[in-house]
C-alpha cells in the first residue's frame, strides 16, 4: 500500500496514465478500421449488369486478346491477377467463359473498324500499302492504310484463289468498303495519294485497276496516284544479282567453279550451291542463335564469355533482305574464332567438317570478304536510309542517282572502295562498327575481282528495278502530297510475320479471328483509349450495336471461306 501511494504522489504517474489511455483509445480505432476493411474486402465485386458483362470486363477482354492471350486461358489470367495482386478471389460466373471471350473478341473486330474508320475520316491524306504471300497453301492478301499523321491502320488478311492483279484491287475495294462503309468510301478514295508494293507484274497490274476504279468512283474530282515500290526489296535484288556474278568470278579463281567443301571428294553427294550462300547458311546453322542439333552453338558461346568475344552472327533466315551481307562480314570477322572452336570438335560431323573446309579456302573467304566490304559500306547504310523515319519515299531519288554513279565507277575501280568516304552519297548514314576491322590494307587479285562484279551487280539491279525511279520527273507538289509515304513496304512485311506467329500459336483458328487478333494487337491501347473517354451511355451503344452485327460478321467470313 505504502509502494501505490509513493506511485500516486510520482509527478509523472499521472501523465503516463493519460497516454496509456490515448494508446489504448487509438488501438481500439485502428481494430475497428481493420475490421472495416476485411468486411470490404469479402464484398462481391460486381461484373454483371442484368446478365451482361460490365464495360471494364469486356476491355480486359479485348486487351488480353490483343496480347495474344488465348480465349480459354482469359478467365484464369483474371483470376490469378485478382487472387495474388488483390487478394481476391471471383466466384463462379463472376468472368466470362471461352465460348463468351470469343463473342467479346469479335466484337473487337468491329470496334477495331469503328476506330479506324474514325481516325482515317479525320485524315486528309492516306496511303494504301498492300503485299501477299502463300500460308499453308493458301494466297494470302494483306492490305494497310497509313494515314498521313503517320497512323498505320491493318485492314485484314484475306484468302484468294489466285493472287492476280484484279484479285488484289477487288481485295483492297472489299477491305476499303468492310472499314469505311458505302458512305465514306467515296471520301476515302479521294484521299488516296499513293499506293505502296513490290515490284511483281501483278502488283503493279493492281495499281491499273485501283487507278480505274478511283476514276469510275470520283469521276472528274479524281487526281493522280503515285505508284511506289518498296526500296528494302532492292536488297533482295542486290543479293540475287551478286551471286550470280559471284558464281563467275568462281569460274575464273578455281578449276571448274570448285570452291571449299566441293573441292573435297566425300562431300560430292552435297547439294551444289552457290558457294557463299550455303557457307552463310551453315556458319548461321553451327554458330547462330537458332542453334542447330548439328552446330556446336554450345561450345560457341562459352568460347565467347571466356574471350570476351561479342558474337554478331545473326539467324540467317530472320533477315531475307540484308541476312547474306550480314553473314559474310560476320564470317570474315570470326573467320579464327570459328576455326578455333571447330577445332575442339572431337569427332566433328560431316556437315561441321565441310565448313571448316570453307573457313579454311582463301579463294572463297575472298568472295566473302567481297560480300562483307559491300555490307559495312553499301547494304547496311543503305538499310538504314530506307527505314529511317526521315526518308520519304520520292526524296531518294538524288541519293540513287548519285549511288548508281558510284557503282559505275567503283566497277572499274575496286581499290576506291577501301577509302573511307568511297560512297559519299550515303556517307552520313554509315556509322563506325567492328566491322571496320575486316577491311585489308590493299586489295588482292581475287578480292579485286570479287569487289569489281560485286559494283556491277549492284548497278545492274539498280538499272533494272530502278528504272523508271531514276527517270521520273517528280514535281513539288507530289512531293508535298507523300511526304508521309516511307521508303519501305515493311509494314505489310510485320503484318506477315505477326501471322506467323498467330498461326503457329493457334493452328486452328480462322482467319476471321486471326484479323481480330492483328487488329486488337496494333490498336489494343488506343482503342482501350478511345473508349474509355466516351461517356457511359455512348459506349453502351457502341456495345450494343457490335452485339447484333458480330454474329452476322462471323457467318459471312465463315461462308466466304467455305466457298
Amino acid at each position: 500500500m505504502e509502494g501505490l501511494q509513493n506511485q500516486h504522489k510520482c509527478p509523472q504517474y499521472k501523465e503516463l496514465m493519460e497516454e496509456n489511455k490515448e494508446l489504448r483509445a487509438a488501438l481500439a480505432k485502428l481494430v475497428v478500421e481493420l475490421e472495416e476493411l476485411k468486411g470490404e474486402r469479402n464484398v462481391h465485386l460486381p461484373t454483371k449488369h442484368k446478365s451482361k458483362f460490365n464495360l471494364n470486363i469486356r476491355l480486359c477482354v479485348l486487351e488480353l486478346i490483343g496480347l495474344e492471350v488465348a480465349t480459354a486461358k482469359i478467365r484464369p489470367v483474371i483470376e490469378a491477377v485478382g487472387k495474388h495482386l488483390f487478394d481476391y478471389v471471383f466466384a463462379a460466373g463472376d468472368l466470362p467463359s471461352r465460348s463468351t471471350c470469343q463473342e467479346i473478341a469479335d466484337q473487337g473486330q468491329i470496334i477495331a473498324k469503328q476506330y479506324m474508320r474514325k481516325r482515317i475520316h479525320e485524315s486528309s491524306a492516306i496511303g494504301v500499302h498492300k503485299d501477299g504471300t502463300s500460308r499453308k497453301r493458301r494466297k494470302t492478301i494483306d492490305a494497310t492504310i497509313l494515314t498521313d499523321s503517320g497512323e498505320a491502320f491493318f485492314l485484314g488478311f484475306n484468302v484468294v484463289a489466285s493472287e492476280t492483279g484484279k484479285a488484289i484491287s477487288e481485295n483492297i475495294v472489299q477491305s476499303l468498303n468492310s472499314t469505311m462503309g458505302n458512305s465514306s468510301i467515296k471520301a476515302t478514295a479521294g484521299k488516296i495519294k499513293y499506293t505502296m508494293s513490290d515490284r511483281a507484274a501483278n502488283e503493279k497490274k493492281s495499281n491499273r485497276f485501283l487507278s480505274e476504279w478511283r476514276t469510275d468512283l470520283l469521276g472528274k474530282d479524281c487526281t493522280p496516284v503515285q505508284d511506289f515500290f518498296c526500296m528494302a526489296h532492292v536488297l533482295l535484288g542486290f543479293q540475287a544479282d551478286c551471286l550470280k556474278h559471284l558464281k563467275s568470278v568462281q569460274q575464273k579463281l578455281a578449276p571448274e567453279g570448285k570452291m571449299g567443301r566441293d573441292r573435297v571428294k566425300v562431300y560430292k553427294i552435297f547439294k551444289k550451291d552457290q558457294a557463299t550462300s550455303r557457307m552463310c547458311s551453315a556458319v548461321s546453322s553451327a554458330f547462330g542463335p537458332v542453334g542447330e542439333h548439328f552446330g556446336v552453338r554450345e561450345k560457341w558461346e562459352a568460347f565467347c564469355e571466356k574471350e570476351g568475344v561479342v558474337s554478331t552472327v545473326q539467324n540467317f533466315k530472320d533477315n531475307r533482305f540484308n541476312g547474306l551481307f550480314a553473314l559474310a562480314a560476320s564470317t570474315c570477322l570470326h573467320r579464327e574464332h570459328f576455326l578455333h572452336v571447330l577445332s575442339l570438335v572431337e569427332e566433328p560431323n560431316k556437315k561441321l567438317a565441310a565448313l571448316k573446309e570453307d573457313l579454311q579456302d582463301q579463294d572463297l573467304m575472298n568472295l566473302m570478304l567481297g560480300l562483307g566490304i559491300m555490307y559495312l559500306k553499301v547494304t547496311r547504310p543503305f538499310w538504314d536510309v530506307i527505314t529511317s523515319t526521315k526518308t520519304t519515299y520520292l526524296e531518294l531519288g538524288p541519293t540513287i542517282k548519285k549511288l548508281l554513279d558510284e557503282f559505275e565507277k567503283a566497277g572499274r575501280k575496286p581499290e576506291i572502295i577501301l577509302l573511307e568516304n568511297s560512297f559519299p552519297s550515303l556517307g552520313k548514314y554509315r556509322n563506325a562498327t567492328r566491322f571496320e576491322e575486316i577491311i585489308p590494307k590493299q586489295l588482292t587479285p581475287g578480292l579485286w575481282l570479287a569487289l569489281s562484279e560485286l559494283c556491277k551487280a549492284f548497278s545492274s539491279t539498280m538499272n533494272h528495278q530502278l528504272a523508271d525511279f531514276l527517270s521520273q520527273n517528280v514535281t513539288p507538289e507530289a512531293i508535298v502530297s507523300t511526304k508521309f509515304a516511307p521508303a519501305n513496304n515493311l509494314i505489310c512485311e510485320r503484318n506477315f510475320g505477326d501471322l506467323d506467329s498467330s498461326q503457329h500459336r493457334r493452328p486452328s483458328a480462322s482467319f476471321f479471328h486471326h484479323n481480330t487478333v492483328h487488329a486488337l494487337k496494333r490498336h489494343r491501347r488506343h482503342i482501350a483509349t478511345w473508349l474509355s473517354s466516351m461517356a457511359k451511355p455512348e459506349q453502351l451503344q457502341i456495345w450494343e450495336m457490335v452485339r447484333k452485327k458480330a454474329p452476322a460478321s462471323r457467318k459471312h467470313h465463315q461462308a466466304e471461306q467455305n466457298f
